[in-house]
């Protein structure tokens, strides 16, 4: 007979050592296997599925604790289970979740011992002491492949005395003063506003001048080439970000510095200037001016310099702005990784006025490899524009969930700026956007999202 005069057979398993064991001789069948999922009491957001059964523990094997169980050291919290019943044509997944505690209990006559499961699906983990995201610019920046050699977001808050760098270990921005001491003139940490969807930066104080400086721990990869970003808002104008590179500084080998100059003559340019270093001497020229009006606007800016090796023993140089090449060219020198990158601001006038806010944040240094400079402007911008569902899907790959999509993710509304959050709120905000259905799949552990588009004339 088919079903349901005959019962389906029922399979559970666990993933134990990255491999699917099946337990089902274990699971008593005295209580039955109880599974709960979707959306309870009218809610709006679907609630982590939950799925009940009890373990037979008599020998033990079940015991994380138990040192003689074939299983030790491979049971703990979050250990995957799944459940499915076998058809005549295959299997139907019926749950896919995580174990998060693996209780003992047993009879006062000791003729017995179990354990209650109670798996829930990934929904209850990625909901779990879930803090706000950082912003959308630093986790494209993290989430790079392959990541930079040395980032300092500057985003420490108001009490800090310095901007920790959080790639690689290498020493923290710090002002250096007049008289060559750190901590010296400091900027306003935790008070600079690149936007109102970025993490506070650095403010640089109104009518002051100073410089933010950072070691940088040479790496072998950036004799390929390198590439240096900022982001700056505000209306001040006058900046300088100086790029020394690691040559001895003697008369046959001068040390280059590389300065992308910004509005220091009072007007709406950009200057690329070579600086060249010896012992006893030192000269300059001018690669580039641009005048660059949008620059001057309020809101956050993406300014990188990108320098690589060309033949005959010259450096490559291209400036972006905002994701698109400003200037570019060909110049003398070797290229060799950086050892100090210093950040200069002048935001007083020379009668001692204020020239205005002046933000800036998101200092990075990159090997030969960067991120296109146009993706990167997308997350300065918070991905403004980006559609619904593919921001479900960006921030399912920056988290390293798993994502099953039913539905065209191009065809869902545009978002505006993605602004702090947490990972769960972020997709309902998605989520609400376009109307679709945020839920786990049955047959992974994973998320599922059915566009609203989707759902129109599936038939039946």
């Amino acid at each position: 007979m088919a079903f349901p005069e005959d019962p389906l057979g029922v399979v559970v398993e666990l993933q134990l050592g990255g491999s699917w064991m099946d337990i089902t001789p274990h699971v008593y069948a005295r209580d039955p296997i109880k599974i709960e999922r979707g959306r309870r009491d009218e809610g709006s957001r679907a609630d982590p599925a939950v799925c009940t059964l009890t373990i037979n523990n008599r020998d033990g094997r079940y015991s994380p604790r138990n040192p003689r169980s074939p299983y030790y050291g491979l049971l703990g919290r979050n250990s995957p289970v799944r459940v499915y019943v076998l058809l005549p044509g295959g299997v139907s997944y019926r749950f896919v979740g995580e174990v998060s505690a693996w209780p003992s209990r047993w009879a006062p006559s000791g003729a017995d011992v179990w354990i209650p499961v109670q798996a829930a699906g990934i929904l209850r983990r990625l909901g779990q002491g879930a803090q706000p995201l950082r912003d959308a610019l630093r986790r494209h920046i993290e989430a790079s492949v392959p990541r930079p050699l040395a980032y300092w977001p500057l985003t420490d808050g108001e009490y800090a005395i310095q901007g920790s760098e959080v790639i690689s270990g290498a020493q923290p921005a710090r002002t250096l003063g007049p008289a060559g001491s750190y901590y010296q003139g400091q900027v306003e940490w935790g008070k600079g506003e690149l936007a109102p969807w970025m993490d506070a930066a650095v403010g640089l104080p109104p009518a002051s001048r100073g410089n933010l400086t950072v070691g940088v721990n040479p790496a072998p990869a950036a004799t390929d080439g390198w590439s240096v970003d900022i982001v700056r808002s505000g209306l001040g104008s006058q900046l300088v970000v100086e790029m020394w590179d690691t040559a001895p500084r003697i008369s046959l080998d001068p040390q280059i510095c590389w300065s992308l100059v910004v509005g220091i003559d009072g007007d709406t340019s950009m200057r690329l200037v070579l600086g060249a270093y010896d012992e006893a001497s030192s000269s300059s020229m001018t690669l580039a001016l641009v005048n660059v009006p949008a620059l001057y606007t309020p809101g956050p800016h993406h300014i990188r310099l990108t320098v690589t090796p060309a033949p005959g023993d010259d450096a490559a140089w291209s400036v972006m702005l905002d994701g698109a090449v400003v200037a570019s060219g060909v110049t003398w020198p070797l290229v060799r990784p950086l050892a100090k990158i210093n950040t200069y601001w002048v935001t007083v006038t020379g009668d001692g006025g204020d020239t205005g806010p002046l933000a800036i944040g998101h200092l990075t240094y990159w090997g030969p490899q960067t991120p296109p400079a146009a993706d990167t402007w997308r997350a300065v911008r918070g991905h403004a524009g980006e559609r619904a569902g593919r921001r479900i899907e960006r921030l399912c790959a920056e988290q390293g969930v798993p994502l099953q999509v039913t539905g065209s993710l191009d065809d869902t509304p545009a978002m505006g700026p993605q602004r702090p959050a947490t990972f769960l709120d972020l997709l309902a905000t998605a989520e609400d956007v376009d109307g679709g259905t945020l839920g786990e799949a049955r047959d992974e552990l994973a998320l599922a999202y059915r566009t609203r588009t989707s759902r129109y004339n599936q038939g039946g």
